[in-house]
């Protein structure tokens, strides 16, 4: 099952995660786009689109992906699947600086309560 975020673009909704990582990340220095890098008629492709919150955009985006897995793990236990089914998640991105990607942001994230936070609940850790 692909999914194709978190990516170099930072992009989220902007709904109740968005709204909880703001708060914890409350001053963050926006990423500005270059020229024709925003969704318009003069977008060119490549180029990342801005974003005023970049490392909320990316906590929520890991988050999203953690409710993702969650609903297919719920599936597997609801169809009789989960005690033979090994799940296997892995990524093609390695750190990088595109689209206001801060490598050192991943640090702070991994010894942060946001992580803790996205993949310590008891629903989703694996036995």
């Amino acid at each position: 099952m692909p999914i194709v975020t978190p990516h170099a673009e930072l992009a989220a909704p902007d709904d109740e995660l968005m709204a909880k990582y703001k708060k914890m990340f409350p001053n963050e220095e926006p990423y500005v786009g270059g020229k024709g890098a925003d969704y318009g008629p003069d977008m060119r492709i490549p180029g990342y689109q801005s974003q005023p919150y970049p490392h909320a955009t990316f906590a929520a985006m890991v988050e999203r992906i953690d409710r993702y897995v969650g609903e297919v793990l719920d599936k597997l236990e609801e169809n009789g699947l989960s005690e033979n089914t090994l799940i296997i998640f892995s990524s093609d991105n390695g750190a990088h600086q595109e689209g206001e990607q801060t490598p050192s942001f991943l640090i702070v994230m991994d010894n942060s309560e946001v992580l803790r936070e996205i993949y310590m609940k008891e629903e989703y850790v694996l036995q």
